[in-house]
């Protein structure tokens, strides 16, 4: 079906992308790819509900330990994930995007080291 302009407006609100870890850094881990939630909405306890979802469910598969990379400039992040159980790796590389050397750090989830809880707000 052709797509058609001016009938309605179409805004991805959120989305998350996960699944086994790429790299060499970790061993038998999951990663999430992406993730992003409209400004809008963070602080609304929805970007926690994704990352809980994703971390669950590749515990599930056998991921016991997650990473995932996130600009070390990037400090609000930072902060969320640490406030949600991860922790800085101490790992860091550089990437280019549109000209411009950035720098990315690993944060690590291990589910031995803090439980991933399950919350249903289907009830609330």
């Amino acid at each position: 079906m052709p797509l058609k302009i001016g009938l309605s407006r179409q805004v991805i609100l959120k989305f998350i992308s996960f699944g086994a870890w790429r790299g060499a850094e970790l061993v038998n881990a999951g990663e999430i790819f992406a993730i992003y939630l409209l400004k809008a909405w963070q602080g609304t306890g929805i970007g926690k509900l994704m990352l809980d979802a994703s971390l669950r469910q590749m515990n599930q598969h056998g991921f016991n330990n997650v990473g995932l990379w996130v600009l070390d400039s990037n400090s609000i992040a930072i902060k969320f994930y640490k406030r949600q159980g991860g922790s800085e790796a101490g790992v860091s590389h550089s990437i280019n995007i549109g000209g411009t050397d950035l720098v990315e750090v690993l944060v690590t989830f291990s589910s031995a080291v803090a439980p991933i809880p399950a919350k249903d707000l289907r009830g609330s």
